[in-house]
């Protein structure tokens, strides 16, 4: 991995660099090259061996040579490499095939995309250029541009959704090669997400690091940056995955305030880095995080944002199904029906709910869940909120017959309420939040609201609950339709 980071970055020094270079200098780094191809010629690894080619080191480790032969082809006694060539873009093309969703996801987040994707594209884009045409359709499929535009928020803390190992904060060094394979239509509306959130107007711009060259070489020249809300549908719709069971939403492009939905069940599973995901929940809404995961600190329970079962995370991935999957019309939001049971190894465990980006009775957006579980012997399970650090959480007051918690930062706050949960109870643990029931049966209908400001006051009638002029039905919510 590490002759790979290395190689990449030489190989492209030495194509710009080459007329200027004296014979001595190109000697040297084609010594270089030689060492660099017989160990990858020789350098075996299940990651970058087994058949599905969907790990990252497939992209840096075929990427990077790629990229190699082709600046050094015919030079040095390299000869013209047309088999080792074709071998590196079928094994990229693979890559490009597996390991990514027609939404752009990647089982093992966005750090671990986006250092696969830096060192294969340079590979990538030089085969098309040179007229090697076998790349073209596996790299124009994924959308990245709007993966990132549905997950990267434009707060100051530079919060991201997510997934995988993905950590919760930072930019994504690959964005300015997705210049390159945007649809042509959406490029204006990248451009300018990409400046809030990369570039000039991001809260911290990326200048001065080795990808930051990719801006100067891939920019879009002559294209104007558009709000993303008043660009092709395609940039606004949640992206729904129901092969991998990945889906994030994103309430508008505006400014810290914006509301950033993820939703987890991890319905599929490959070699490579990954999270345990099912049920997880991303949120991030005024500048805050209010539900995050753990990135690579799998012992740290309290960063979960999922239900946990006997006091762990699901044994087992991979196994998840989407039930149902459906947009809501004239809105950003929509229905998911996730069956977790293969995952969590229990008879029934089951995600409902609704992903309502409208501003609802003084909120500016509302999810609605049903979480159900069922086992032929009594579980601990508890339904988990992990904000992020300075946050202030409270909880158990009782508000018009449902069970309430409030998280708070500033002005910003998520509140919830816990409708028809007699049998429950609140906790505090290591700054996450934790609905519990006991039993052989336990059901979590649980309403979240994000906003600023005074926080709503919702009523409740059974398992129905009325925000506003709305009510939500947490035993229905696959009926419920919002007004556009």
């Amino acid at each position: 991995m590490e002759s790979a980071n290395c190689i990449a970055r030489l190989a492209q020094i030495y194509d710009w660099s080459y007329p200027a270079w004296s014979e001595a200098q190109r000697a040297q780094a084609i010594e270089a090259f030689q060492r660099a191809q017989a160990f990858f010629e020789v350098g075996h690894h299940p990651n970058i061996d087994l058949p599905d080619r969907a790990s990252n080191w497939v992209a840096v480790i075929r990427g990077a040579e790629l990229a190699m032969q082709l600046a050094v082809r015919g030079d040095g006694g390299f000869g013209l490499q047309e088999r080792r060539i074709a071998g590196l873009v079928d094994q990229l093309r693979q890559h490009l095939d597996t390991a990514y969703a027609d939404t752009g996801w990647d089982q093992e987040g966005l750090d671990y995309l986006s250092y696969g994707l830096t060192i294969a594209v340079p590979g990538i884009i030089g085969s098309l250029d040179a007229g090697i045409g076998a790349l073209d359709a596996s790299w124009h499929r994924p959308q990245f541009a709007n993966l990132l535009m549905h997950s990267m928020s434009a707060a100051p803390g530079q919060q991201r959704l997510q997934w995988g190992v993905g950590v919760a904060n930072g930019t994504v060094a690959a964005a300015p090669l997705f210049f390159t394979n945007t649809p042509s239509a959406q490029l204006p509306a990248y451009l300018w997400h990409y400046e809030r959130t990369v570039g000039r107007l991001a809260p911290v711009p990326r200048v001065g690091g080795s990808q930051d060259l990719s801006a100067i070489l891939y920019w879009p020249v002559g294209v104007r940056e558009q709000d993303p809300d008043l660009g092709p549908a395609e940039v606004t719709a949640p992206l729904y995955d129901d092969h991998a069971g990945a889906y994030q939403f994103r309430s508008r492009h505006s400014d810290a305030d914006d509301v950033l939905v993820g939703l987890q069940n991890r319905n599929a599973h490959h070699l490579g880095w990954n999270g345990t995901d099912t049920f997880g929940l991303g949120l991030i809404g005024h500048g805050t995080a209010w539900a995050r995961q753990p990135a690579k600190d799998y012992a740290k329970l309290e960063l979960f944002s999922k239900p946990l079962v006997d006091g762990k995370v699901e044994p087992a991935v991979g196994r998840g199904v989407t039930l149902a999957s459906r947009c809501y019309p004239g809105q950003h939001g929509g229905f998911l029906s996730l069956d977790g049971s293969g995952n969590y190894q229990l008879a029934t465990a089951r995600r409902d709910v609704a992903v309502d980006l409208r501003p609802v009775g003084g909120a500016d957006t509302v999810l609605a869940l049903h979480d159900t579980f069922a086992d032929a012997r009594s579980h601990a399970y508890a339904w988990q909120l992990s904000p992020e650090p300075g946050v202030q959480i409270s909880h158990g007051a009782t508000e018009n017959g449902a069970a309430t918690f409030l998280l708070t930062k500033g002005d910003a706050y998520l509140k919830g309420w816990v409708v028809g949960g007699e049998a429950i109870t609140f906790a505090t643990v290591n700054g996450a939040l934790q609905v519990r029931q006991e039993g052989t049966a336990a059901d979590f209908r649980i309403v979240l609201a994000v906003g600023a400001g005074t926080p709503p006051v919702a009523t409740t009638e059974g398992h129905l609950l009325t925000l506003g002029t709305t009510r939500y039905d947490l035993d229905d919510l696959a009926a419920f339709t919002p007004a556009a």
